[in-house]
């Protein structure tokens, strides 16, 4: 058997394919094939729609996004110096009560006798 050439082949090929699509014609129904393309169309026409909302959707995400991002930095931010200050607050805090303790520890006393420690959260520790 001859080697055939490559355009020979090709051309093999699509007289097959030709025959095989006009036998596949043959055997559908018109009705059929329209209803099929109908129901493509309408199926199109819904995932162009869907694919727009959600690009619209995506946009507006992007944007609120970008916008709670700073206000969540913004609020991060200012928590952390919050709580430096509330770590210098109590330090100082310690450091007046060590001083009055060891200054007037007669006074003191009587002071923790008058008013218990109610917290258990060992905040000033």
């Amino acid at each position: 058997m001859p080697q055939q050439t490559e355009q020979e082949e090709k051309s093999i090929n699509e007289v097959c394919a030709e025959h095989t699509i006009k036998r596949m014609k043959g055997m559908m129904n018109e009705v059929d094939l329209s209803k099929i393309v109908q129901n493509q169309n309408s199926i199109h026409e819904i995932l162009e729609y869907n694919t727009t909302s959600l690009t619209s959707f995506n946009d507006f995400s992007h944007i609120k996004y970008e916008e709670f991002s700073k206000k969540l930095d913004s609020h991060s931010k200012c928590i952390k110096e919050m709580k430096v200050d509330l770590e210098y607050i109590f330090k100082k805090l310690r450091l007046l009560k060590t001083k009055v303790s060891t200054q007037y520890p007669d006074a003191y006393a009587e002071v923790e006798k008058r008013f218990p420690k109610h917290n258990n959260n060992n905040v000033d520790e």
